[in-house]
C-alpha cells in the first residue's frame, strides 16, 4: 500500500491577520492623540522660546535707548527674525511657521496660534503671551475647550488670573 502525505500551505490563516490588524488599530487608536500633543506642545515651546527671544531683543533696545518700557518695531531691534516666508520681520507683527508674533503697545508680546487661521478666516483658539516679564495663556473663543485649558496649564501654569491680566481672550493662565 501507498503512503500519501498531504502538506498544508504554509502561511498566515485570515483569522490570525485580522487579529494582527485588529491589535495595531488600537495601538494607533491609543498613541496618536499622545503624539498630537506632543507635537502641539512642542510648537508652543517654540513659540515661547521666540517670544523670549524677541522680549530680551526689547529690552536691550530700550538699555541701549535709554528708555523703559518703550516697544521698538522689529526692524528696530539688534537681533532680526525672519517670517514664514523667509523676509525680515518688519513692524509690529510677523507670521511664523506655526503662530503670529505681535508686539503690542501695552507691554505683553503675543504668539497667537495657528498662523494659518488668519489668512483663511478662521479663529485662533489660543495665545501665549509674556506680560510684564510673566509667562501667560489665554483661551480665545470657546472658554470651556478641555483641549486649550490643559495646553495653557501645562505651558503657563496653573494660576488662573483675571481677565483685565489678559492681553485678550475670555480665559487666561499665568506662572
Amino acid at each position: 500500500m501507498k503512503t500519501v502525505t498531504i502538506r498544508r500551505l504554509e502561511g498566515f490563516t485570515l483569522i490570525e491577520l485580522l487579529v494582527v490588524v485588529l491589535i495595531i488599530g488600537i495601538l494607533a487608536s491609543v498613541a496618536l492623540p499622545q503624539y498630537e500633543k506632543a507635537v502641539e506642545k512642542s510648537r508652543a515651546a517654540g513659540a515661547y522660546q521666540l517670544i523670549k527671544s524677541i522680549n530680551d531683543a526689547q529690552k536691550i533696545a530700550n538699555l541701549e535707548k535709554g528708555t523703559t518700557g518703550q516697544v521698538y518695531p522689529f526692524e528696530e531691534l539688534s537681533v532680526s527674525f525672519t517670517d514664514i516666508y523667509q523676509y525680515p520681520a518688519t513692524g509690529y507683527s510677523f507670521e511664523g511657521k506655526d503662530y503670529r508674533f505681535i508686539l503690542d503697545q501695552t507691554n505683553a508680546l503675543t504668539a497667537q496660534e495657528p498662523a494659518g487661521a488668519w489668512n483663511f478666516g478662521g479663529f485662533p483658539s489660543y495665545y501665549l503671551s509674556i506680560n510684564n516679564g510673566r509667562r501667560a495663556c489665554g483661551i480665545i473663543g470657546d472658554p470651556n475647550n478641555e483641549k486649550n485649558i490643559a495646553m495653557c496649564k501645562s505651558l503657563a501654569g496653573n494660576n488662573t488670573v483675571s481677565r483685565s491680566m489678559c492681553v485678550s481672550g475670555e480665559k487666561c493662565f499665568m506662572e
